[in-house]
């Protein structure tokens, strides 16, 4: 690879076994590079497969509404899971993101909000900056 960052650092990135600072550096890089991000893509389905992927910060569940922050290459992004009346609320927001989406039910609340995450930030691996909140 003739980037500012080594396959070796895809790996740990993709196996969530760098520290915060290197982690971040290796994320802004990755989301503006194609072919960087192919590769951790590649990196990651071979870990997954093989049952090295790093945990992830949280799995929905139908009990409580989630509610976690990430440490992105764009910065915090905030993540909630909210009752509104009959109704659940799965929100997004941070410096340049703002977004939400009405759902039937806690779970498809819950499910949103990490399915559209990855979605969003498919490079990002959590880093101890990453938490649960309330």
């Amino acid at each position: 690879m003739s980037h500012a960052i080594t396959e070796p650092q895809i790996e740990n990135l993709a196996l969530g076994q760098l520290p915060t600072y290197e982690s971040i550096l290796v994320q802004r890089h990755i989301y503006n590079c194609p072919d960087c991000l192919k590769k951790l893509i590649e990196i990651t389905f071979i870990q997954e497969l093989q049952g090295l992927g790093p945990e992830p910060l949280c799995v929905p569940t139908t009990r409580k509404p989630l509610s976690f922050v990430h440490d992105t290459a764009d910065g915090f992004i905030l993540s909630k899971v909210e009752r509104r009346g009959r109704k659940w609320i799965g929100r997004h927001w941070g410096d340049q993101l703002e977004g939400m989406r009405e759902c039937a039910s806690i779970r498809e609340a819950n499910e949103y909000v990490i399915a559209s995450f990855q979605e969003m930030f498919p490079e990002h691996r959590c880093t101890e900056r990453c938490r649960m909140t309330r």
